[in-house]
């Protein structure tokens, strides 16, 4: 950098790194793109068949054992996805479409249990 400011001259510099103004020709055309209305007319999604999600409070200590109950209560029938948030003490699970959610969440229970005696799952 010295070497540059050496003759007390401050090389110039572009507006910004790698910046190239491009000049066009006299009579030249722009060409021009149309852009799509941001609210235009879009096709809903289909619809999928909304599986039935309940978030449950829970208590457990430790990050890795909410990770075990996480990985047990997947296992346990009827629990199409189960996901534990250790930080904010919370299970949501999404059961499968014909399920009894209240006897599916006593076998979770049990299994988690399994993994940490003294975790609770408040049904």
């Amino acid at each position: 950098m010295r070497a540059l400011f050496a003759s007390g001259k401050v090389p110039e510099l572009p507006a910004a790194a790698g910046a190239r103004e491009e000049v066009l020709p006299s009579g030249a055309e722009v060409e021009t793109i149309p852009v799509p209305e941001p609210h235009a007319e879009r096709k809903p999604a289909p619809a999928a068949e909304a599986l039935p999600q309940r978030s449950y409070r829970i208590e457990v200590d430790c990050a890795n054992c909410a990770n075990l109950m996480e990985q047990a209560a997947n296992k346990v029938d009827g629990v199409k996805h189960a996901a534990i948030n250790f930080m904010m003490q919370e299970m949501k699970v999404e059961f499968e479409c014909d399920a009894d959610q209240q006897s599916v969440m006593e076998r979770v229970r049990e299994a988690c249990k399994k993994i940490e005696d003294d975790c609770e799952i408040y049904i």
